[in-house]
């Protein structure tokens, strides 16, 4: 099946403008840096100097010794051009992956198809990703209703992890979750409080004032915490999680994917027996699973 939206021609536009000044602010950071040279192919014995530079003794290698020059890298070594030159709002993904379909949507509605159920038990989206589409840089800007229609935001709040934490209490007769639910707590800055080692009331308070000096860090780590515990309750590892955060614009090194997932399983203890239920029902191989209240089964 396919779904189509409607996109508008001159915000389509408008975002293709900003992306490509913000592209050109890239390559400037890589001339002030030194090795971008004026074609637009780098030096790269430059760029490992000043990468070396920046983390002397502790600076990331590939398993034949050379110098890494990846994305995470790049963000980790605290220049501000390597940072800058990194891309950490994704404008060149959304210059080559996104604004070329919004761009063919010229005139006629743009038809992106959605794939109800994958293997891992997911859903995904694609041509474009209408799922989880990016949260910064204009994008979601660039769709309108159809004539006669308005766009209307329905969420329940937060409907799957209440969902998660009921099965808990189904299979384990105890779940973290639940009484964070129960006591009345936003699950992701209850997590949020793991992450950044305050107490949920000190965190409450700085979310809910903007002239709190930690508004923005408790803001910044509630973000992360609902990306976390939407992700990994799928089975997300540290490395997909990098990926997966990324696609949200939250830009995480793969150290730091760990420790977010570390602080996740510290939160929400009764994960990891879920987890093992998981892993032995998909140990037996192809079966037919029963869910456990509703009696549907999936093979």
């Amino acid at each position: 099946s396919s779904s189509t939206v409607r996109t508008d021609e001159p915000a389509v536009e408008k975002w293709g403008q900003e992306l490509e000044l913000a592209a050109r602010d890239l390559d400037a950071a890589g001339r002030r840096a030194g090795f971008l040279r004026p074609d637009g192919t780098k030096d790269m014995k430059t760029l490992y100097a000043l990468v070396e530079s920046c983390y002397g003794q502790t600076c990331p290698r590939t398993e034949k010794g050379a110098v890494k020059t990846d994305q995470e890298t790049l963000l980790g070594s605290g220049h501000p051009d390597l940072v800058a030159f990194a891309d950490p709002d994704g404008v060149k993904k959304n210059i080559t992956q996104y604004l070329p379909i919004l761009r063919r949507a010229k005139g006629h509605p743009l038809t992106s198809s959605p794939n109800v159920l994958v293997a891992t038990g997911r859903t995904s989206w694609r041509d474009p990703n209408l799922q989880n589409p990016p949260r910064k840089g204009g994008f979601r800007a660039c769709f309108i209703p159809r004539p006669g229609n308005v766009f209307v935001s329905v969420d329940y709040s937060p409907i799957e992890l209440k969902a998660l934490a009921q099965m808990h209490l189904w299979w384990f007769k105890k779940s973290a979750m639940a009484d964070a639910l129960i006591a009345g707590e936003d699950l992701h800055l209850s997590l949020a409080t793991v992450l950044e080692g305050v107490t949920y009331e000190y965190a409450k308070a700085a979310l809910d004032n903007e002239e709190h000096q930690d508004h923005a860090r408790i803001e910044n780590a509630r973000q992360t915490s609902k990306i976390a515990n939407f992700g990994f309750p799928g089975g997300l590892s540290a490395e997909t999680f990098v990926d997966y955060a990324g696609a949200q614009g939250v830009k995480l090194s793969t150290d730091g994917a760990y420790k977010i997932r570390d602080a996740w399983f510290a939160r929400w203890p009764e994960m990891e027996d879920y987890f093992e239920v998981i892993k032995t029902a998909t140990a037996w191989g192809p079966a037919t699973v029963t869910q456990a209240v509703s009696g549907r089964q999936r093979a």
